[in-house]
Formats: structure tokens, sequence, C-alpha cells
């Protein structure tokens, strides 16, 4: 937000601001409170909404404290507050802040990727195929709001699209059944032209060409079958789609296939 702001976190527990480019700097260490003396500063994430607003993770593993250290401040680190909850296990290594909800982020640790929609008041989990592996840096894809996470033991890992959680809200959360807003897709003619790539070369594939319904289910449905019907503009059965009965976020994908007439 302003390129005379700078943040500066050393592996002696130091974190000092300059708002000048550089000119001069303030010592802020000792704002920090219930955070071990000399425990590294990691990460700092400046943020994206307000000049005196960051983030500061804290690992002290190499001095036997797994404790978990993520503070923010809104005043250019005069005062600092944990958004530590007991929902996060293991030491914190990096964070990363939405560009467009600042109250969604996304929290890189030594046993996964933790996500919060309300700032850091309450933390959880995300396992969708997800392993239980060190995050040692977070970026997002301001085009794609694609989640890039560098890993230790499992290369890069993306999540595509990460936009959807922008609209979790207590509302959401509260609702039975809630279908998300989604960008409208279009159909993607494909040529097997080209397609002479193998294994010995370093790419991952491409987000999926198919439609995405991503619906929030407050409770696991736990009696008889669902399914999901596709409709035309007319109100016609288009063709039906099995469903995931799990509480959370499901995605039901759909290849634009009909069933075939008789």
């Amino acid at each position: 937000m302003d390129k005379n702001i700078i943040w500066a976190g050393a592996d002696d527990g130091n974190v000092q601001i300059t708002q000048d480019g550089g000119k001069t700097w303030k010592n802020v260490t000792a704002n920090f409170i219930g955070l071990p003396k000399n425990t590294w500063c990691y990460h700092i994430e400046a943020s994206n909404f307000a000049k005196g607003s960051a983030y500061a993770v804290f690992d002290g593993h190499t001095n036997n404290d797994v404790n978990t250290y993520v503070f923010k401040t809104t005043d250019f680190g005069t005062t600092w507050t944990s958004i530590v909850t007991a929902d996060i296990d293991g030491f914190a290594r990096c964070i990363q802040e939405d560009y467009v909800n600042e109250k969604l982020l996304f929290l890189g640790t030594e046993k996964g990727l933790y996500i919060t929609v309300d700032g850091g008041k309450n933390w959880s989990k995300f396992e969708n195929e997800m392993p239980s592996v060190a995050v040692m840096h977070l970026d997002l894809h301001k085009k794609t709001n694609d989640l890039v996470m560098a890993t230790h033991g499992r290369g890069i890992i993306i999540l595509d699209d990460v936009s959807i959680l922008r609209q979790i809200t207590n509302d959401v959360i509260a609702s039975d059944v809630y279908f998300f807003k989604t960008k409208p897709f279009a159909k993607v003619e494909n040529s097997s032209f080209g397609g002479t790539s193998s294994e010995l070369e370093f790419v991952g594939p491409n987000p999926s060409t198919s439609v995405q319904i991503i619906y929030y289910l407050k409770k696991r449905n736990t009696f008889g079958k669902i399914e999901m019907e596709i409709q035309d503009m007319n109100g016609s059965k288009i063709v039906s789609l099995p469903v995931s009965n799990k509480k959370g976020i499901n995605i039901v994908t759909w290849d634009f296939n009909e069933k075939g007439p008789k």
C-alpha cells in the first residue's frame, strides 16, 4: 500500500519497521506479549487493507518450543494481539491475507494448512486431500485466486481458486444447505494434438474444465440417497448427478454430458 513502509524480522526475534523507506527504523520487539525472547521471526505479512496493519509469525522449534505464535498489529507495531486459538496444532511458518476479504487468512504450519474466515477468532484445518505436511511459504495469485504452497516433502501444492471461501459467513455456517455463487462456465472443446508430455516433465495438471457446483451442508445426511438435478432455462430436467452427503463444503462436477436419447 505504501512503498515506504517496510517490515523486517530476524532470526534473533527482532522486529523492526520503517515508514520512510529505510531512513529510520523503529524496533517493536518489546511490544509482543507472551513471546519468548529470541524467538525466530519467520514471516511478516503486511496487510492489504490498512497501512499500519501487519501479521508476524514466530518459530521457536529450534529451541524445543513447538507452540504457535501468530500476532497482528493495526498501529504500526505499537501493540500486537495474538490470533492463535486452540484449533491450531503445530508451530506456524507463514501467513497469507486474502486480497478481498481481510478476515480470510491462510496459515501454514508444521502440520498443514489452517484457514480462518473471521480474522483469527476460529481456525479450521484444511483437509480436502491436503496432507499434514509442513507448509513453508504461501502466496495467493491475484488473477486466478489460486493459493500456492511451498511444502517440505510434498513439493508445490496449489489450491485452485479459493475465492469461494470469501463468501463464508456466520449466516452461511448456520444454514442447513447453502449454494455458493460461482462464475459462469463455458464448454471447452479439447483436442488430443500436442498431448505428448511424459512423467519426466515437472508440471501439474490444469484446473478442471467441468462445471463446479459448490455447496455447504451443516450436517451429514445419514438417511437415504441424495442427488442433484440440472435443469434448463425452462425448468426441464437435463441430468441427475450423484452428490456427497458429507458435512462442510462439497463440490459436484458436471462435464456437460446428458442422458442419451432412446
